[in-house]
């Protein structure tokens, strides 16, 4: 058997250590929402460790946090090809995938994580909606963000020009063109509403007339003449009294 040197278990035990550090860095990070810092620490720390599925997991989060779809899917499936038997690798795919609408190959991702985990409630949640979003997609209904025109209708108005200078508001937008479900999490932002108020021709500082129905006001009868009283004929008088 072939011994280990203290210098070996030396290495071995700082590679550990740099590892751990950068991964707590990078998570830090995520929660502050700087988003490309986390990416650069769990970067960095996988350089160390490309065998570590959490890496592969953490950073997965991040890129899908950046919009960063594609990238957010290849390296949940790392994480699944790393560590085949992990839940969470699976809730990392199938959400990747259902940011990129890709709803079968999702629902089949978070049923075969279940099959691993049936208890798991992210794995339930997200099977959930991302079958919600199948359904409303097979409903065809129209993505207002995604039309050929939607840049040059926001430039247009002033009051979304000025928010198309702002990068953070562009990557908001590709998030709704690529992912209208997001919708209803973003209304907060008075941006968003502004921005579906433009797109949908309709100004929410306009008092339009409400549409109703016409009352119905009946004539009124005319008054009918009241019958005259029959006047008595006058008695006759006696011929000396006329």
């Amino acid at each position: 058997m072939e011994k280990v040197s203290i210098q070996q278990i030396a290495y071995a035990t700082n590679r550990f250590r740099t590892v751990a550090a950068l991964k707590d860095k990078g998570n830090a990070a995520l929660s502050a929402n700087k988003i490309d810092e986390a990416i650069k620490y769990y970067s960095e720390a996988i350089e160390l460790d490309p065998k570590n599925a959490v890496l592969f997991s953490n950073r997965s989060a991040a890129y899908a946090k950046a919009s960063q779809y594609e990238l957010a899917l290849k390296d949940a499936e790392k994480a699944v090809d790393i560590k085949p038997d992990w839940s969470k690798a699976y809730s990392r795919k199938g959400a990747a995938l259902s940011y990129l609408g890709r709803y079968d190959d999702a629902i089949a991702t978070y049923e075969k994580g279940l099959q691993i985990d049936p208890s798991n409630a992210q794995l339930t949640e997200g099977l959930t909606e991302v079958r919600c979003q199948k359904a409303q997609k097979n409903r065809s209904i129209p993505n207002p963000f995604s039309g050929p025109d939607v840049l040059m209708k926001l430039r247009s108005d002033p009051r979304t020009k000025a928010y198309l200078d702002d990068p953070e508001y562009l990557a908001l937008l590709a998030q709704l063109q690529s992912n209208p479900q997001t919708l209803g999490s973003k209304l907060q932002d008075p941006r968003v509403l502004t921005t579906l108020s433009v797109l949908i021709g309709m100004d929410p500082g306009a008092d339009e007339p409400m549409d109703t129905e016409p009352i119905y006001t009946p004539r009124p009868k005319r008054a009918e003449p009241k019958p005259q009283p029959k006047k008595e004929p006058e008695p006759e008088l006696p011929e000396n009294k006329r």
